[in-house]
């Protein structure tokens, strides 16, 4: 220690505090360097999500991309993975199978209701061999299942029906899966056919007549947003043709209001009718 006392000399500028302000300075640049690095990693690993590439999403990772890193609506990059082995890979890495995240304005999703949402079938099969939820639900209590009838994939809520999803679950506005599926599918040239899934959803026990806080049923919901098939098989199957919302409107009545602006709504007006017609005592 004597030796070393006697040889230490102050570094070239004669003063302590400017010597450690130089330190702090590297230092300093080194962490924003390192935090700059980390923002582009970041950055890469939500690409390579978007686009399912596995080889660049390890190779992010094992440079020190964090998963966990937010899309603009607040879903970490891991959830939107859009294949089994991308899944797989986040999973085996630690990512919460049952974590609930915020994500838009709903803010309560897991990996399997966005996988259900966005008719990731093997998604979907993947998580639930590992343990997923089929009945969670987000904050306002939309189902797996409830998700899921939004994509048109019948296989899929036919899979998760046969591992549990309750049919009949609603949600804070009484809102069930058949009801959803009755608006139709959204795509970007308008309303399809969700047929299909109303199909499946009433052969595993949708009951038909259930009604929302506002008095509404299936057969309501699709006369004034779904398709004519869709309002056929509602009747077909038991759907109450007279029974009424909560301001007194039918189902006839809804679809009435909306042909007048939507003339491609007409044929559903007379189905209606003349179902009302046969339907009298």
């Amino acid at each position: 220690m004597r030796r070393f006392a006697m040889n230490f000399r102050w570094p070239k500028y004669r003063c302590l505090p400017l010597y450690l302000m130089s330190l702090m300075g590297i230092y300093m640049s080194a962490h924003c360097f390192a935090a700059s690095n980390q923002d582009v990693l970041n950055k890469h690993i939500l690409q390579a999500v978007e686009v399912g590439k596995l080889s660049a999403i390890k190779a992010l990772v094992q440079e020190g991309a964090d998963p966990e890193t937010p899309f603009g609506d607040g879903e970490p990059a891991w959830m939107a993975a859009d294949s089994r082995d991308v899944m797989k890979f986040f999973i085996d890495n630690g990512a919460k199978i049952n974590e609930h995240v915020k994500s838009g304005e709903d803010a309560s999703y897991t990996a399997l209701i966005l996988a259900a949402w966005r008719g990731h079938l093997d998604v979907c099969r993947f998580l639930l061999n590992h343990g997923a939820d089929v009945n969670a639900a987000t904050r306002s209590g939309n189902s797996v299942l409830m998700k899921a009838v939004d994509s048109g994939n019948a296989a899929e809520v036919l899979l998760l029906i046969q591992r549990g999803a309750k049919v009949n679950a609603q949600d804070s506005g009484g809102t069930t899966a058949l009801s959803e599926a009755s608006v139709g599918k959204i795509t970007l040239s308008g309303t399809t056919s969700n047929a299909a899934v109303m199909r499946v959803l009433l052969d595993h026990g949708a009951k038909i007549n259930i009604q929302g806080m506002d008095g509404s049923t299936a057969l309501m919901t699709a006369a004034q947003f779904g398709t004519i098939d869709m309002v056929e098989l509602l009747l077909k199957r038991g759907a109450d043709a007279k029974a009424k919302d909560s301001v007194g409107c039918t189902a006839l009545v809804r679809a009435k209001q909306v042909s007048a602006d939507q003339r491609d709504r007409l044929p559903i007006v007379r189905l209606l009718l003349k179902w009302t017609k046969i339907s009298k005592p």
